[in-house]
């Protein structure tokens, strides 16, 4: 569990550095890992689901000097997408599929008795 865990935090927090250097931007490693986990920290003190922003702004300041404006506002774009909104869906329609399979099984529950 620990190995997984730790290979889906990296991947997790790989996901920046690599649009950046997709984009053409050779930012750190390390950097773009510290950069994250206490920007996504931070932004989790605030008590608004997801940062509401203030992850993306924090890294959007932080990168600003190393990365032009346009090629920032992408890598964030990919970032949040890849690392927020597709687990959301995924999460979503696991939901989705256990709630119907929940719902047949009752109900063939129910037939089974009557």
């Amino acid at each position: 569990m620990l190995l997984l865990t730790a290979f889906q935090w990296l991947i997790r927090y790989g996901v920046l550095w690599l649009a950046l250097l997709d984009l053409g931007y050779h930012v750190p490693f390390g950097f773009a890992l510290v950069l994250q986990a206490v920007d996504l920290h931070l932004a989790q003190w605030t008590g608004i689901p997801a940062g509401c922003g203030s992850a993306d702004l924090g890294l959007a300041a932080a990168l600003g000097p190393q990365v032009t404006g346009p090629t920032v506002a992408t890598a964030l774009l990919l970032w949040r997408f890849s690392t927020l909104y597709i687990p959301l869906l995924v999460g979503t329609l696991s939901l989705v599929v256990l709630a119907c399979k929940w719902r047949t099984s009752a109900t063939v529950t129910t037939e089974t008795r009557n």
